[in-house]
């Protein structure tokens, strides 16, 4: 597919859809729908409260809290028109963390659209109710307003884990967003008639163009309502109710979605983009076999290169690794070899995969150094193409392309791992437990699917018995739940590699799998009791020895993240033939009490048959 490069700001063509097709829905969820004319009307007037009464100026960052309803779309909407850059913040954002993104991005103003005013007594933002300003806006012209910044200028800015121990913020332009928007729409063919379900997390960069793509082209965007975490069961019914049909996901919800009752009904379903970590080829048939009428798509892009640089639709053939497919528009793809060469995609070259051109982020926010790493002068530009492809970005991902000429990501050349999605770097990890003040060194690794850590506890912290205690609350200060290590490992000495004097991981994975190793099975009872089967559940969900779990600790101290506790809920309806809704571990959040429950539960059942 090839177009000229023609950049336009996403917005105004919301707005012109918003002049075509008034009266259609735009937003939806359970509890309201929104025309495109009231979006755009409501949006107009809410970018000129912030810019009359809160003074915010073009290129000003705005921190954003949204749960799962229209006004996340309106506010990013807003943001646009007034020329600020949104910065989207997770409800549980720790508050040390959302200090230093505040300072690198220079935030002062906190927009939250939460039911409650969460997080504004661990800050020192300004906190802006979203429900209020609506209010205060409502006397307001609500007629489009002139774009008040280039195209270059930042959208938004998405903050990933960074190897220096910061969280690092990845700044896109208008014009990089809108290069994205404008192929997946056309690649998907997304128009009139079409819903969009929008469940990607607003910190993870795919919620982007779920929140604006389809507005460019007069589809609609569904939102699963309220400020629950997202579940299987959740999405699911919202596909139904919605009539959904298309979706952004990863790998490892998509795997909770298709186990959730009722998605083999969701024939509405035409296309489903899946990426953010490694989609397995069984998982891809597995949703092709129950989604027969959607297309599967295996998707990948750093954030870096705005949200999607690649895609390839899932062809049902057998194969052991799914490619990453084909550049976007106005993206050239290269491979640099251990020496610096950079290199087309020759059938059977392995390298880092570099790209270029149209997709590509500004840099990193108030980071010159790191941008000017990453982002290098691309030695294979010409004259004529230097101004689109005058950059490269070296992903940090070793690619191999096949005898077919496919692309495939085979590793990593650093210390960066994906986890439920997201993107990690272990160094950060490593800064927030050495911020204890507890350690004198320290390893993060992955220990098959579990983050893990080796400590090395300095002299006498270790005499305090609630040593780990103390470290693991300071860690989850500073890091978003499910970046902290599932598991502690102290240990007298880190093992390193002789040569480079690295940490050796490998040894590492060996001594953690020892420390796992399960406890001799007792003698076999005539019937385990529940709590006995719950805890061998839970132990292989969080892949740890059960005779460690504390049957009075609630799930979240045992290190059960959220899609842990989809998982963990779908494995104890199956094992005990009950249905039980993730949302009930939250009344039940110890093995204690889910085992009164499930025992309740399997008597009444049996009353029944009886």
């Amino acid at each position: 597919m090839t177009t000229s490069y023609a950049p336009e700001y996403p917005h105004q063509l919301v707005e012109r859809q918003a002049r075509l097709t008034p009266s259609q829905p735009a937003l939806c969820s359970a509890g309201s729908t929104v025309s495109y004319a009231e979006l755009n009307a409501r949006a107009n007037r809410l970018a000129r409260f912030l810019q009359t009464v809160h003074r915010v100026q073009p290129m000003e960052s705005v921190a954003v809290c949204s749960a799962h309803e229209p006004s996340r779309a309106l506010i990013l909407l807003a943001l646009a028109k007034c020329g600020a850059v949104y910065v989207p913040i997770d409800i549980e954002c720790p508050s040390e963390r959302l200090q230093r993104i505040a300072q690198q991005a220079g935030v002062r103003l906190l927009l939250t659209a939460l039911s409650e005013r969460r997080m504004s007594a661990e800050s020192t933002l300004t906190v802006l109710p979203f429900a209020s300003a609506e209010r205060a806006a409502a006397s307001l012209a609500d007629t489009d307003m002139a774009p008040l910044v280039p195209l270059t200028a930042p959208l938004y800015i998405i903050f990933t884990s960074g190897s220096t121990g910061q969280p690092k913020g990845v700044a896109v332009s208008h014009a990089a967003a809108h290069n994205h928007f404008d192929w997946i729409v056309r690649y998907l063919s997304v128009g009139p008639g079409d819903c969009w379900l929008q469940s990607i997390h607003p910190c993870f960069d795919p919620s982007m163009h779920e929140l604006m793509a389809p507005l460019m082209t007069g589809a609609r965007i569904a939102f699963l309502g309220g400020e629950r975490n997202i579940s299987g069961e959740l999405i699911v019914d919202a596909i139904q109710r919605h009539q959904a049909t298309h979706m952004t996901t990863v790998p490892t919800m998509l795997n909770l979605i298709l186990r959730a009752p009722g998605m083999a009904s969701c024939v509405s379903m035409r296309a489903v983009c899946v990426g953010g970590e490694v989609f397995r080829p069984a998982l891809a048939a597995q949703a092709s076999a129950l989604l027969p009428g959607a297309e599967i798509h295996n998707v990948y892009g750093p954030t870096e290169a705005t949200i999607m640089a690649s895609a390839w639709r899932y062809d049902g053939l057998a194969q052991d690794s799914l490619p990453i497919g084909a550049p976007v528009t106005h993206t050239r793809f290269y491979l640099r070899d251990a020496d610096g060469g950079v290199h087309g995609l020759d059938p059977l070259r392995e390298g880092e995969l570099c790209i270029s051109g149209a997709a590509l982020a500004n840099g990193y926010v108030n980071d010159v150094a790191e941008t000017g790493r990453k982002f290098i002068p691309n030695p294979a530009r010409t004259a004529d193409d230097a101004a689109l492809y005058g950059r490269l970005y070296l992903t940090g991902d070793i690619c191999r392309v096949d005898a077919g000429g496919q692309l495939h990501c085979i590793g990593r050349v650093d210390d960066q791992v994906k986890i439920n999605g997201q993107r990690v770097e272990l160094a950060e990890v490593e800064a927030a437990l050495l911020d204890s003040g507890l350690l004198a060194d320290v390893t993060a690794l992955m220990a098959g699917s579990r983050l893990v850590a080796a400590l090395v506890p300095k002299a006498g912290a270790d005499a305090d018995a609630r040593w780990l205690d103390t470290l693991a609350a300071t860690a989850a200060r500073a890091l978003p739940p499910a970046w902290l290590p599932k598991q502690y490992l102290a240990i007298g000495e880190i093992p390193r590699q002789a040569l480079s004097g690295k940490a050796d991981r490998k040894t590492l994975q060996a001594m953690f799998s020892a420390a796992a190793a399960p406890a001799p099975a007792p003698a076999p009872a005539a019937a385990a009791a529940p709590i006995d089967l719950l805890a061998a559940a839970l132990a292989e969900t969080l892949g740890v020895p059960g005779a460690t779990l504390e049957r009075e600790l609630p799930f979240a101290e045992l290190g059960l993240d959220s899609l842990g506790v989809q998982m963990f809920a779908l494995r104890v309806g199956a094992d005990f033939g009950i249905r039980l809704r993730s949302e009930e571990l939250f009344e039940f959040f110890t093995l204690e009490l889910l085992a009164q429950a499930v025992a309740a539960r399997l008597s009444s059942a049996a009353s029944r048959a009886a």
